[in-house]
């Protein structure tokens, strides 16, 4: 294959731009004070999860429970319980799960209110349950804590193996707390710092904490060498996810608008840069061997390959708060939430893998611009297999004649420099001229 391929890309130059990623919107709802959170949750554990959109606002925080055909099941508020008695309490973050898994949704949400010099910030556990008699559902206080700064992760998890999940939480303060469901501190740590996101991930013995915070991100382990990276601001997002489908974990962190992706002993394997960067999703589509990152930016969703390569673009129209990737046996697709609506969109994964494979090409045209021509072999040959793997008559067709072109021009160039050489040994005359 190698031999034919140094001047793949001049007809590439053509079609060397920005790349649409196929999106098909199926339905989109207005909400009048947009969607911040996405969460999916199965409570019944039979006809798969709905979609609950979170919208927190200074007036009143309200959860939509919406099918994947777009109708609204359900709605309700989650409330400050401490209103009464501190009445700017407002609830800033909201974990939704089952905890003793009956069947019955657990709010775990935490709240702020200013009282002054010093706010006062309260984390709760309300039960939203169905009363059979009065006809209506009801969420009721199971239990408050106090002793938190501002709550900035909530993740339900079980974290001792006993069948249910206790509740880890971060705060501002730098307090990472494991708590059982009944609201007891049975774990906690204190960092250096002011804690922004927060994520776990069972490790080999025990749970991992990808840690971000104010100037740095960092990765604590169970067991084995914990490490950071240290950055200017902070680091407001972090994931722990499998983003090349290879059974090992990378880590993500978000900060200044720069995506860093780390392996788990902290190397730093690429970074990738754009305006206004929010939430980012992994879509992992096994039955293509199919993996991207996307990454909310302002009113686009930006899709990059495993090595951070942007391979196209999609515009949403609206600014874009939330992101959340979806599949199951019948459907692959992103959960958008926007400053004004949910979006649902599906995936046509022949088109998503012939988008990469068109990046691949464009990118392939820039090395062979800059004349790093090993570079353009290599991205130009991913780019093939893409196509091979598609049975992309017209891809390949293109692929291989700029394959053919490509090594007349890299025959052409060395042999241009070949002729400069023996120019310049033989003191201006080259073999050609000797007589």
């Amino acid at each position: 294959m190698r031999r034919y391929v140094v001047f793949f890309l001049m007809l590439a130059a053509v079609s060397a731009s920005a790349t649409q990623v196929p999106l098909n919107e199926e339905w989109s709802r207005h909400m009048l004070n947009g969607v911040n959170s996405v969460q999916l949750l199965d409570l019944d554990n039979k006809n798969g999860p709905e979609i609950y959109a979170i919208t927190y606002n200074q007036m009143k925080t309200t959860v939509y429970i919406m099918g994947f055909d777009g109708s609204e099941t359900d709605n309700f508020i989650i409330e400050p319980k401490m209103k009464y008695l501190y009445p700017t309490e407002e609830i800033k973050i909201a974990a939704l799960c089952d905890l003793d898994r009956n069947g019955v949704l657990d709010i775990i949400s935490g709240s702020e209110a200013h009282t002054g010099s010093i706010n006062k910030h309260i984390l709760y556990r309300t039960e939203r349950t169905w009363y059979q008699d009065l006809g209506k559902y009801s969420t009721d206080m199971k239990w408050k804590y106090e002793e938190s700064d501002l709550t900035t992760s909530i993740h339900c998890i079980d974290y001792n193996g006993d069948g249910s999940s206790e509740i880890i939480t971060s705060d501002r303060d730098g307090e990472i707390r494991v708590m059982d469901p009944d609201g007891n501190v049975i774990e906690n740590r204190t960092l250096d710092a002011a804690i922004w996101d927060m994520k776990t991930i069972l490790g080999t013995e025990g749970f991992d904490f990808a840690v971000g915070m104010f100037r740095k991100l960092s990765f604590l382990k169970a067991v084995g060498k914990s490490w950071n990276y240290g950055v200017d601001d902070r680091f407001d997002r972090v994931y722990v996810e499998d983003i090349n489908r290879d059974g090992v974990t990378e880590v993500l962190g978000v900060s200044s608008n720069t995506l860093h992706v780390f392996d788990m002993d902290g190397g730093l394997r690429w970074s990738y840069s754009a305006q206004g960067m929010g939430e980012v999703a992994i879509v992992n589509i096994g039955e293509i061997n199919y993996s991207s990152i996307a990454v909310a930016s302002k009113k686009q969703v930006i899709f990059l390959n495993k090595d951070g390569v942007e391979t196209g673009t999609y515009d949403v129209g609206e600014n874009v708060l939330a992101l959340r990737y979806f599949s199951s046996e019948e459907k692959y697709g992103l959960i958008i939430g926007t400053d004004s609506s949910l979006k649902y969109y599906s995936m046509d994964l022949r088109d998503l893998k012939r988008v990469d494979g068109i990046a691949l090409e464009n990118l392939a045209l820039q090395q062979f611009k800059s004349e790093n021509f090993t570079d353009a072999i290599h991205l130009a040959e991913n780019a093939i297999r893409i196509f091979t793997g598609l049975e992309d008559e017209e891809a390949l067709g293109r692929a291989y004649g700029r394959r053919r072109q490509e090594e007349d021009r890299g025959r052409a160039v060395r042999r241009s420099r070949e002729r400069l050489r023996r120019k310049q040994a033989g003191g201006g005359q080259d073999k050609g001229q000797r007589g």
